[in-house]
């Protein structure tokens, strides 16, 4: 994926704003990647106005989780430095693979192993790999199945698919529609949105992030959720909205209780794309 580099630091960006939640590790990760710095250089006068951002951080990552613990197997798509695996991990019977370019692969996975080594733990079902999820190379998706035990898969797209484009997007879920017809499970994504531009301070902060990565998600998501459901009924799959109940700690220690911008995105769903296909007879249900 060499023209999404430029979108690499906005792992640093959401791990900063993650750092704020009760999410476990997620402060521990955030200090220890320096995230603080690349935030303030991305946003600069705008840092100020992104408080919402920690809202959605929070509020995104704990609704896939609520919804990827049903499954014993999970891949998480451009994962930068998610704590997800160290938490789904606890579970010594959930196998959990992290995929993201090779650079931001490598930072989180130094990061992890000093944590984990920090408090003398081990996580032999914690597994990383390259990925570049828009590839067209068979052998590349067979590797990430073939890290895996054969059961029905997670396939966590959080913050990835909305820095596509229209072509890109097809790209990405010819990909996991491969992985999910001859496994079974589901795509977990929060990246269906639709931008209200009249939302100024939104805005100023999402443009920042356009300057930065030099791809503006506002208009790279304009699907409402009907056009949306559409989209992804052509690329092959049966969609879903689901909004599970969670409480996100960021609104109270942030003090955005009262935020009507905050209390917009803690309503985001959570999107779970099922194949229009029949699983492979070979997969086994637990």
């Amino acid at each position: 994926m060499p023209n999404m580099i430029k979108t690499s630091p906005t792992a640093e960006l959401m791990a900063y704003f993650r750092g704020h939640s009760d999410i476990p590790w997620a402060r521990d990760i955030a200090d220890a990647s320096g995230s603080e710095h690349v935030a303030r250089n991305m946003l600069k006068d705008r840092f100020s106005e992104a408080g919402f951002l920690a809202v959605v951080a929070e509020g995104r990552f704990k609704k896939c989780n609520a919804y990827a613990r049903k499954f014993k197997s999970v891949v998480e798509i451009a994962a930068g430095l998610s704590p997800r695996g160290l938490i789904l991990t606890e579970d010594p019977h959930l196998t959990y693979v992290s995929t993201d370019l090779p650079e931001m692969l490598g930072k989180a996975r130094v990061i992890t192993d000093r944590l984990l080594e920090q408090r003398q733990l081990k996580r032999p079902n914690l597994k990383w790999i390259g990925f570049d999820a828009l590839t067209s190379d068979e052998s590349a998706v067979n590797q990430v199945l073939e890290s895996l035990p054969i059961t029905p898969l997670a396939v966590i797209s959080e913050g990835f698919m909305m820095y596509l484009d229209i072509e890109e997007k097809k790209a990405f879920l010819r990909n996991i529609h491969r992985m999910l017809k001859e496994r079974g499970g589901a795509l977990i994504t929060t990246d269906v949105l639709h931008f209200d531009r009249e939302r100024k301070n939104r805005n100023h902060v999402l443009q920042a992030i356009a300057d930065a990565t030099g791809r503006d998600m506002r208009t790279l998501n304009n699907m409402t959720r009907r056009e949306a459901s559409e989209f992804f009924m052509q690329a092959g799959f049966y969609s879903e909205i689901l909004n599970p109940a969670i409480k996100i700690s960021s609104l109270s220690s942030l003090r955005l209780t009262s935020d009507p911008l905050s209390l917009e995105v803690a309503s985001l769903p959570v999107w779970v794309l099922t194949p229009c296909v029949p699983t492979s007879p070979n997969v086994r249900v637990n």
